[in-house]
């Protein structure tokens, strides 16, 4: 992977999140990919949340196993298909920070809209809290269509009423660059 995004743009960060994606995979074999592709030294080690300032310029590499130069995001999975209320999980970082995480992957695109809406409105601004809502769902079918919801839900996500305010991060499929105009100034 190149900086050279970094490197033009050096007041941005980068957000690199990645995970074992089942049982089989190796871990270590991920790391050593992880270290072959992207400069370690552009890394930010974290045990706790960053603020901007500190990782302008930086790769901010998130995984959701322990590692020696990433931020460290653990929670449990969100397949489940039950429909609740408060679709986010509150997890913990450490003793002083925490994190709110959506990712109901399974939720056909209606309630994934809905829990997708809940997060948005209740994503709350504080130096020690961590906004993760992710809008990719698989859907409740047994073959999911990733690009047909996905673009149902960036359709409601382009005729959302956008505020000034923190919204916290939002994993977006198959986004495109108006609707990455339209999100990006909220923040």
């Amino acid at each position: 992977m190149s900086t050279l995004f970094l490197d033009q743009n050096p007041s941005e960060a980068v957000i690199f999140c990645t995970k074992k994606e089942n049982s089989k995979d190796d871990l270590n074999k991920v790391k050593s990919i992880l270290n072959s592709k992207i400069p370690t030294d552009s890394f930010l080690p974290s045990i706790r949340i960053p603020t901007l300032d500190e990782v302008r310029g930086k790769i901010v590499l998130a995984t959701r196993f322990e590692n020696d130069y990433s931020l460290y995001l653990n929670w449990q999975e969100q397949g489940d298909r039950t429909i609740l209320d408060v679709p986010h999980k509150k997890e913990d970082m450490n003793v002083s920070e925490s994190f709110f995480v959506q990712d109901r992957y399974n939720y056909d695109v209606e309630d994934k809209i809905q829990a997708i809406e809940y997060c948005l409105e209740n994503s709350m601004s504080n130096d020690s809290t961590f906004h993760l809502n992710f809008t990719s769902t698989s859907g409740k079918g047994k073959v999911g269509f990733p690009k047909k919801y996905a673009k149902k839900i960036n359709n409601y996500l382009m005729e959302y009423d956008w505020q000034k305010k923190y919204y916290g991060i939002l994993i977006v499929d198959f986004a495109d660059q108006e609707l990455a105009h339209k999100i990006y100034p909220t923040n």
